[in-house]
């Protein structure tokens, strides 16, 4: 048996139990960022509705339709977007307050629990299982050897087991599930650049106009305190970038205590150059950037049938698989071993001697599963007509099989799949909660091509025994 198989059979596929970090650092982020989210919205709200929008445009232009025509619009994509955000913070908030409780009814953010124990009936179906044949559990923080359901994974940050797990997101301080949250989640990663350019897109041209002002002060000989800082040589320890922002920081603070208005209006932070509205734009910039690689990222996941966490995790095991084989073939002296394998990125490592560091890091990262078949389900004859026996030969002695009394236990193969259904949209519908995830007893649809692959291997071991 190779250290592949060994990796794959330790423990039985289920988690261990082991202790958890008393300190994350995506439990700090996610008590961090939702303040720094709020921080924005209170300053950016103050600068669209107040200060532009009624100081300026409305009492000092006497503007009406175009107000409300760019502040209604706004304010829906607002409160659309609060929902969304809400939906997915609420989902699995702890607090016990009277208003939490409200906020979580009316805007339907159930926090559902998972069953215990698998269905009765579980070993007359294809099932999710561990290598040994058994139903997979959890033993890590207080899920106590309870029942993993497929597509289920343990969340290290809320110490606890998440249904379609794709990811904890530090944003919502909360993690993404399928269907559960996924849908709220990708609303409001398309709202954000709605919202910012609905918002904010009034006030491009002023804070342009603000920006190049305060820089050509900052580059005036005559301002003491911006001379100051370009002649010190310190101001270049964080770097060119740093020292341009800064020199620029310091500008605005003399330009607006020393300057008069560029323009007419009530607003202060409209008529006199100074950071507030460049910053708010070029901050909210930023935030739509990260949205959208957030988008674009989850979108390329689950359209593929598959989490970010599954990605990563396929990402990572490729990373390390490449790792292994460097150092067997450094050791060795050839290099043309790994060359011709890059290309085959998921490929295992060649059976031989393996680290035990290295064994076990494969096998948390293998994306191989385990399915119980069960022999009644099995039809030799139909089952292994679309396929080579030569080719279900080389998968069944390539793989950890398990024949046991009333079924046989298989692996999926390294590139395989098994919950992808097919095409992008249907993937997509289930993501978006357009389509059913599972039945009553959390079992996900199989792909019907992974669902006949082992169906045909299992009838060929049964050929081959006979």
């Amino acid at each position: 048996m190779d250290a592949l198989e060994r990796c794959s059979q330790r423990e039985g596929g289920s988690d261990a139990k082991r202790p958890r970090r008393k300190w994350r650092i995506n439990n700090l982020i996610g008590k961090v960022v939702p303040l720094i989210l709020l921080t924005y919205i209170v300053a950016a709200y103050k600068l669209v509705v107040i200060e532009h929008g009624y100081k300026d445009r409305y009492k000092t232009r006497g503007q009406v339709l175009s107000v409300l025509l760019h502040l209604l619009p706004a304010h829906l994509i607002f409160l659309l977007a609060l929902r969304a955000y809400l939906h997915i913070y609420l989902s699995h908030s702890s607090s016990s307050s009277s208003s939490a409780h409200f906020l979580t009814r009316l805007l339907g953010a159930r926090r559902p629990a998972l069953p215990k124990y698998p269905p009765s009936d579980w070993r007359n179906r294809i099932f999710e299982c561990d290598a040994a044949g058994r139903p997979s559990r959890c033993w890590r923080d207080a899920c106590n050897g309870n029942w993993k359901p497929p597509r289920t994974r343990h969340c290290g940050d809320c110490g606890t087991c998440r249904a379609g797990l794709d990811h904890h997101c530090p944003w919502f301080d909360a993690d993404v599930q399928i269907p559960l949250t996924s849908p709220s989640f990708l609303h409001f990663l398309i709202l954000v650049p709605l919202l910012y350019l609905f918002a904010l897109f009034p006030m491009f041209g002023i804070a342009w106009r603000h920006t190049r002002l305060i820089w050509i002060w900052a580059c005036d000989v005559d301002n003491v305190q911006s001379r100051e800082w370009w002649a010190n040589k310190w101001t270049w320890m964080g770097g060119p970038v740093w020292r341009w922002v800064g020199g620029w920081i310091v500008a605005s603070r003399s330009y607006t205590a020393t300057s008069a208005q560029i323009t007419s209006s009530h607003s202060k932070l409209v008529a006199i150059p100074n950071w507030t509205m460049p910053l708010v734009v070029t901050s909210g910039a930023g935030l739509v950037f990260i949205a959208l690689a957030l988008l674009f990222s989850s979108l390329s996941s689950l359209m593929q049938g598959q989490t970010t966490i599954d990605m990563e995790r396929r990402k990572a095991y490729s990373r390390h698989v490449r790792s292994v084989e460097r150092k067997r073939t450094t050791s060795s002296g050839d290099s043309a071993g790994v060359r011709g394998r890059e290309d085959d990125s998921l490929a295992a490592p060649h059976s031989g001697a393996m680290p035990d560091t290295d064994e076990e890091t494969l096998r948390r990262l293998s994306p191989i599963l385990y399915f119980w078949v069960p022999l009644a389900l099995i039809d030799e004859e139909k089952s292994t007509n679309d396929y080579d026996a030569d080719q279900l030969d080389h998968h069944i002695d390539a793989q950890h099989v398990s024949v046991q009394e009333g079924g046989i236990v298989l692996p999926t193969l390294l590139q395989e799949r098994p919950y992808d259904l097919g095409d992008a949209w249907s993937n997509l519908k289930l993501a978006l909660g357009m389509s059913k995830a599972s039945d009553e007893d959390e079992q996900w649809t199989l792909d019907a091509l992974v669902e006949a692959r082992l169906k045909a291997t299992a009838a060929r071991i049964l050929h081959k025994s006979r």
